[in-house]
């Protein structure tokens, strides 16, 4: 068990049994160099001697004194003085000697004396001052960690070269290579940061220097191995939290997704999830459909993640989702008799799928007239289903692109099947060379987006015509 005096009695006696020493021949030596480590990351010093030379071991933490002198032409110079305090006694043993540097204040320059009662000329070991003006940033976007020098608050210089470690909560430190931190977006945490400390090492003769701004007792200059730094000023840091999932308004008739600015989206479909793209940074994005039915392709299903994109002091949040079925193909349109597609006498509509009835039409359609006048009325659309469809009157013969002019087409009522409906689109609104649409609803409620357009044909009524 080392023992620690600080007794002056104990100096003297050494002291005096040292001058005897030196009457008697022996001159005082320094402890060799190799024989002095330092730990900066544990922050101690330790003393080993090969031979145990040294019965005890002494350590100092010299102060440094403004010692001011007034010239003949009245300047003064000022130098600053290395002067010895209270001197510490460790008994040496075989294993060496351990001192304790914890205490040290790291941000300034700390100087440190050691000696022994035999090897008396003190060895003087100079700690530079860590960098105290420092700060921390994570850049959620680049996921990277910059420590910047901010001594001139007003102008950060970034810290090159240098190692950094990092601990979050009570963990252990941890060397920072670039580390993946996006998983603690998820949900923040703090996090400290700091330079390194040099590693152990002993004293080497290349680093005893001669300190030019500071002299000892004698008026010399100080001699003084410079070395290493202690572990850096710790700077903590939050990595935010990922907010919540902006809210994703979807409308089934217009094919369409409503994205609030500032998100950003990706579309997964057969298993192959895409890459995030811009949304609108200033202003709402109306996403329609047939601007991702590419990375669709033929799959029936796909699903849409939004998430408000991250910036550099906020990581993108978290996402919304919405699986959605594709729209179903356009209802077949099936002319009878000798009706050609430029009339919309007698045309019935048919589900698109394979070896349906052909005697069993979801609607059918025709001109309503005066039966004496043969004044036009309208064009009729006989539903013969409990589904419910729409239709859209083109006045320029485009397919439709909105849902402005859209009118629906009542369904049977379910407890009253085979009784057909009628709608009526009238002549108020329907003209000779209107072309018409006809596509299956949205079910909102149950999320199913209407079906693609078909063409119905164009309005050609000829009263010569009709019976």
């Amino acid at each position: 068990m080392r023992k620690i005096v600080r007794c002056f009695a104990c100096l003297l006696g050494i002291t005096w049994g040292m001058l005897a020493l030196q009457g008697k021949g022996v001159q005082a030596a320094s402890i060799p160099a190799s024989a002095i480590s330092v730990d900066y990351d544990a922050q101690r010093l330790q003393v080993k001697q090969s031979d145990k030379t040294d019965l005890q071991i002494y350590f100092n933490v010299p102060k440094i004194k403004t010692v001011k002198k007034k010239n003949v032409d009245g300047t003064i110079d000022k130098k600053s003085v290395l002067t010895s305090s209270t001197w510490e006694c460790y008994e040496n043993t075989a294993a060496g000697v351990t001192i304790d540097l914890s205490t040290l204040n790291r941000a300034k320059d700390n100087y440190i004396q050691v000696k022994g009662d035999q090897t008396a000329d003190p060895v003087t070991i100079k700690i530079p001052a860590i960098l105290s003006k420092v700060s921390a940033s994570y850049d959620a976007v680049a996921d990277q960690v910059t420590m910047n020098d901010i001594t001139d608050k007003k102008n950060p210089v970034p810290i090159q070269n240098k190692t950094f470690e990092y601990r979050v909560g009570n963990s252990g430190w941890k060397t920072y290579a670039g580390d993946d931190f996006t998983y603690y977006q998820v949900r923040g945490v703090s996090m400290y940061f700091r330079i390194v400390a040099d590693a152990k090492a002993a004293l080497q003769a290349s680093a005893l220097t001669t300190l030019t701004d500071l002299y000892d007792t004698n008026d010399q200059q100080v001699r003084a191995y410079v070395v290493g730094r202690f572990p850096g000023k710790e700077v903590k840091f939050r990595v935010a939290k990922q907010a919540s999932a902006p809210k994703i308004t979807v409308d089934y008739a217009r094919h369409q997704f409503k994205l609030p600015k500032n998100t950003e989206y990706r579309v997964t479909a057969g298993g192959k999830q895409g890459t995030w793209a811009a949304a609108d940074a200033t202003a709402v994005k109306y996403l329609n459909l047939s601007e991702i039915a590419g990375q669709i392709g033929k799959n029936t299903s796909a699903s849409l993640e939004v998430r408000v994109k991250a910036v550099s002091n906020k990581p993108a949040s978290r996402a919304s989702r919405v699986d959605f079925e594709m729209p179903t193909a356009a209802p077949v349109v099936h002319t009878r008799d000798t009706n050609t597609s430029s009339n919309l006498v007698n045309l019935d509509i048919y589900d698109n799928w394979v070896g349906q009835d052909p005697d069993d039409p979801l609607l059918t359609t025709g001109y309503r007239y005066r039966q004496y006048t043969k004044e036009f009325q309208g064009v009729c659309l006989f539903n013969l289903t409990t589904e419910k469809f729409e239709v859209y009157i083109s006045k320029d013969g485009k397919a439709p692109v909105a849902s402005s002019a859209i009118l629906s087409v009542t369904p049977q009522v379910a407890s009253k099947v085979g009784i057909e409906k009628e709608t009526l689109l009238p002549s108020t609104k329907v003209k000779n060379g209107d072309r018409i649409y006809i596509r299956r609803k949205a079910d909102t409620k149950n999320k199913v987006f209407s079906s693609y357009f078909a063409g119905l044909g164009t309005v050609d009524f000829q009263p010569d015509q009709m019976n």
